[in-house]
């Protein structure tokens, strides 16, 4: 270990570990100049950068990795900070500083970039080619700036990304082109902002994307198609919008599927046979929590045959009309939590959808329920049965007041069904 003498304009010390060099104090005000030559690691965190100067990191040929961060009065980065010889760089961390832009050249010289972490900054603009020469970027963290927009093209250069995340950001509109040339993104995460609408094509050239993230927006509608290139989608992001309704062909195409939520949403209707020829023959999980719908209405779900979980939570629903849960065969859960549903009887299945007529174990999650204990309840529990269906550990509690086990085994013909 190598101790570098202490610097006059800060008062901490400097240190040399192996190849790693660190700072971390209070009152740096520009980068040190006595960056060993070998440092492959520089670490300079909680300091009173104001900027970044041109040339701050000249002469350092092996640095693969830099952390500026927690400078909380860092607003500005010049063009050359980051010069040439920094061809090594893989990974760069510039995050929770005060960083109001990226400007043009910034990161031109940075070739080997593999990360770049800009995230809890005050960025508000992603000008068009400012990533064009991180062909080799795998990763882009923006999380938490103040972006409103991005220009055509703000990604164009991108030709190895696998993931970026633009999470809570102030994004209120996403332009055509704007994630043009991405065909190797498999995440990307948009949560957290003010978009009102997706239009058409805006998503086409991600071909390869896997996860899309579009919680907590404004989203009141979906246009047709706007998913329908993501054939390889398989987890799709869209809770707490203001979804009304959805519209015919918003889930065409997504034959890769397997994740849909829609929970928080104002969805006050759900058609019978909605999802029927929709292609998404690989869903297993549904969320529709905390919507306003009060009826399931028969075959609502058809179409859907690998759907193993399903979660209705809401303190709106009331009913679930007979064969309101058929077409779904492999169905494992269903949750009820805090619903005013008071009775479920068995024709809410639909008994040719299972080679026995009945339907395989089942989780049913009924939190705070108290359920009206009548004859159609038997069938859940009674005989052979039992270990077909089963109740989450909020146990439910019976209309008459008298427990379940009781109510069972005075009213239900053992080994009977409705």
């Amino acid at each position: 270990m190598v101790q570098v003498g202490k610097v006059t304009s800060c008062p901490g010390t400097a240190t040399y570990v192996g190849t790693i060099y660190t700072r971390d104090c209070n009152g740096l005000t520009s980068i040190p100049t006595d960056i060993p030559a070998g440092a492959t690691e520089i670490i300079i965190k909680s300091q009173s950068l104001q900027e970044l100067a041109a040339g701050a990191f000249g002469g350092l040929t092996a640095v693969e990795t830099i952390q500026i961060t927690n400078n909380y009065e860092l607003q500005t980065i010049h063009p050359g900070a980051f010069p040439s010889t920094l061809s090594t760089l893989q990974y760069l961390h510039v995050k929770h500083n005060i960083v109001g832009s990226l400007g043009p050249g910034i990161l031109d010289h940075l070739i080997n970039l593999r990360e770049l972490h800009a995230e809890f900054n005050r960025i508000k603009h992603i000008p068009s080619g400012i990533f064009s020469n991180l062909t080799k970027l795998t990763y882009l963290d923006l999380r938490q700036n103040q972006m409103e927009t991005s220009d055509s093209g703000a990604f164009t250069g991108l030709n190895s990304i696998n993931r970026i995340s633009l999470r809570g950001n102030s994004i209120s509109v996403i332009h055509p082109g704007t994630f043009q040339e991405l065909v190797t993104i498999q995440n990307l995460v948009m949560s957290y902002g003010y978009l009102t609408t997706l239009g058409p094509g805006i998503y086409n050239e991600l071909t390869d994307l896997r996860r899309l993230e579009l919680a907590n927006h404004r989203i009141a509608t979906l246009e047709a198609g706007v998913f329908s290139n993501l054939r390889n989608l398989t987890h799709l992001y869209l809770p707490f919008n203001q979804l009304t309704t959805l519209s015919p062909g918003t889930f065409e195409n997504l034959t890769s599927l397997m994740v849909l939520n829609l929970g928080g949403n104002q969805i006050a209707h759900l058609e019978p046979e909605m999802f029927i020829g929709l292609g998404l023959n690989e869903l297993t999980h549904l969320e529709l929590y905390n919507n306003p719908f009060s009826v399931i209405e028969p075959n609502t779900f058809t179409g859907l045959s690998k759907l193993t979980h399903l979660t209705l939570n809401s303190g709106g629903l009331e009913e679930i009309k007979p064969l309101g849960l058929s077409g779904l065969p492999k169905l494992q859960d269903i949750k009820l939590d805090e619903s005013k549903i008071d009775t479920l009887p068995f024709s809410i299945f639909n008994p040719l959808d299972y080679p026995d007529g009945h339907p395989p174990w089942i989780g049913i999650g009924m939190r705070l329920i108290t359920m009206d204990c009548n004859i159609a309840l038997c069938w859940m529990n009674i005989g052979q049965n039992e270990r077909w269906f089963y109740f989450s550990h909020y146990a439910f509690s019976c209309t008459s007041g008298v427990t379940w086990d009781t109510y069972r085994a005075a009213s239900c013909p053992d080994g009977k069904h409705p």
